[in-house]
C-alpha cells in the first residue's frame, strides 16, 4: 500500500509555479436588471403623504433613479436604498428602504431617517 505524501513533490511545485496568474472578472448580478416601480405606503400619520411611487433602475448590484437615490442589491434580492427628497416645508429628508425582490415582485419597509414616518414598500418590475 502506498500512502500520499504530506509534502508536494518537486514536479507538483514546478507545475504550480508554471500556472499563469488569472484575473477573474467581477460577478454581476443580472437577475433583477431593469426598471422597477417602487411604491411607498405610509404606515402612520407622521408621514406627509399616503402613497408615493417612483421608478428605480437596477443594473447588476447598483440601484439608481432619476431622483436622488443610492442603493444596492445582492444576488438573493436583498436591497438597501436611501432615497432623498424635500418635504412640503422645503426641508431635506431621507428615507431608508430595505426589503427583498423575488422574481418580478418585491416588498419591504421604509423609515424616515431621524423621523417617525414609516411604512411598507412594494416593487413591481416594469415590462414595457
Amino acid at each position: 500500500m502506498k500512502l500520499a505524501s504530506l509534502e508536494p513533490t518537486k514536479e507538483v511545485l514546478r507545475a504550480i509555479k508554471n500556472i499563469p496568474e488569472r484575473v477573474c472578472a467581477p460577478v454581476k448580478v443580472k437577475a433583477f436588471d431593469g426598471a422597477w416601480a417602487l411604491t411607498r405606503r405610509a404606515g402612520n400619520s407622521a408621514c406627509d403623504y399616503t402613497e408615493q411611487s417612483t421608478t428605480i433602475f437596477i443594473d447588476g448590484t447598483e440601484i439608481s433613479a432619476m431622483v436622488p437615490l443610492a442603493g444596492t442589491i445582492t444576488a438573493d434580492g436583498a436591497f438597501d436604498i436611501y432615497l432623498s427628497f424635500v418635504d412640503d416645508d422645503g426641508a431635506p429628508r431621507q428615507n431608508h428602504i430595505i426589503g427583498r425582490l423575488q422574481g418580478a415582485k418585491g416588498s419591504g419597509e421604509f423609515s424616515r431617517v431621524g423621523g417617525e414616518c414609516a411604512g411598507v414598500v412594494r416593487l413591481d418590475k416594469r415590462t414595457e
